[in-house]
């Protein structure tokens, strides 16, 4: 589990660059749909280091309330996204189980509901949290079309 010192922005940063890398992956494995993955994985990256930008100009302390559930959340997040590469590279994942976890990682990640469990209390925050969550929906939006045609 993250320590309570850790920034929640920083965090978010790093599932976002994890999920990044395991789309990266996914292009590798399922080359029907590198367009897709590769997409996805750059707009990760790009969400990444907004997140990054953003937990540098703020300090945690002064701009969420703070508790030990928004920390547990971020390390089950990531701990998903580290046993989902794992079984990849063991061969264990197929692309409707791919397209099934990316919907589910998209889903926990919206930033809608991150504003709601993690209520940053500055506006700057708030504005950028709500402009991710427009690109999310799209991921998701992605993810349903390609997973409705495999299906």
């Amino acid at each position: 589990m993250p320590n309570k010192k850790e920034n929640l922005l920083v965090l978010f940063s790093v599932n976002e660059s994890k999920i990044e890398n395991l789309y990266k992956s996914y292009s590798l494995k399922f080359p029907s749909h590198r367009r897709l993955w590769n997409k996805l994985a750059v707009k990760k990256r790009y969400q990444a280091e907004i997140l990054k930008d953003l937990s540098l100009r703020f300090d945690q302390d002064n701009f969420f309330n703070m508790n030990g559930y928004s920390l547990q959340i971020l390390s089950y997040v990531s701990n998903f996204i580290d046993e989902q590469i794992k079984k990849l590279k063991l061969g264990k994942i197929f692309l409707q189980e791919a397209l099934i976890v990316a919907l589910r990682l998209e889903r926990s990640l919206k930033e809608k509901e991150s504003v709601e469990i993690f209520e940053p209390r500055h506006d700057d925050v708030v504005r950028t949290f709500k402009r991710l969550n427009q690109d999310t929906n799209q991921h998701v939006n992605l993810l349903i079309k390609a997973y409705n045609r495999v299906i």
